[in-house]
């Protein structure tokens, strides 16, 4: 259940880039032999293995007045504290986590709703909690500044990340080394490699494009612009 609630606040924050892989299931040796990896089948899909462990579970509620006529709503939130860590499969941690999450609900004493289950409210948050902090680790927000000729329309330039074309406003991606590369016509295809450090929560890729120049020699190579 976990897993599903983490997955699904990753794939709002950064789509397909990263996946959750359930290991719940697995021994503690077969965890330790994942992580000094001895087993290719346990490092298949996984990267790294996470580790969470939630505490107990506090409730405080307050009675507030809403209207003159004495009716009051009963608001109690409830907080959880949690910890745990990213490891790579050598064991080393990656990210630490040390937090709190809270749901607050409200219920009147004129109409006695039904709340929903606090637990399930709690585990929610935390893996939102655990998804923002994933994410802003492991991925960074690429933008792109373009510049063309005169004459020639930036929005014309087509802009590939790893050979996928993406859009000019920029993309998501993981926190390693990209390739990327752009094009117009009637000028040299720019390529770059950029490094992307664990933790840059956004990097801006500066890319001048340069006419042709009429000996068809170089016509078609493309330009490392710096």
């Amino acid at each position: 259940l976990g897993r599903d609630y983490l997955q699904s606040r990753l794939f709002k924050k950064a789509g397909r880039l990263i996946k959750v892989v359930d290991r719940g299931n697995m021994t503690i040796q077969q965890t330790e032999k994942a992580i000094k990896g001895k087993s290719a089948d346990m490092q298949n899909g996984a990267d790294c293995i996470l580790s969470i462990v939630m505490g107990d579970r506090e409730e405080d509620s307050k009675d507030i007045p809403i209207d003159n006529v004495g009716t009051k709503v009963k608001r109690t939130t409830y907080t959880v504290p949690f910890v745990g860590k990213i490891r790579d499969l050598d064991g080393n941690v990656l990210l630490p986590l040390d937090g709190k999450a809270q749901w607050t609900c409200t219920q009147d004493n004129v109409v006695k709703s039904q709340i929903a289950d606090p637990a399930r409210k709690l585990m929610e948050a935390v893996c939102d909690k655990i998804a923002e902090e994933v994410v802003a680790y492991f991925t960074t927000k690429l933008s792109f500044k373009v510049t063309v000729p005169k004459g020639m329309d930036e929005d014309d330039v087509e802009i590939y990340v790893d050979g996928r074309e993406v859009d000019s406003d920029g993309t998501r991606v993981l926190a390693y080394e990209h390739i990327v590369k752009a094009s117009l016509d009637g000028c040299k295809t720019v390529r770059k490699i950029i490094e992307i450090e664990n933790g840059e929560s956004s990097k801006k890729v500066v890319l001048k494009l340069k006419a042709k120049s009429s000996s068809s020699g170089d016509s078609d190579k493309d330009s490392d612009d710096e």
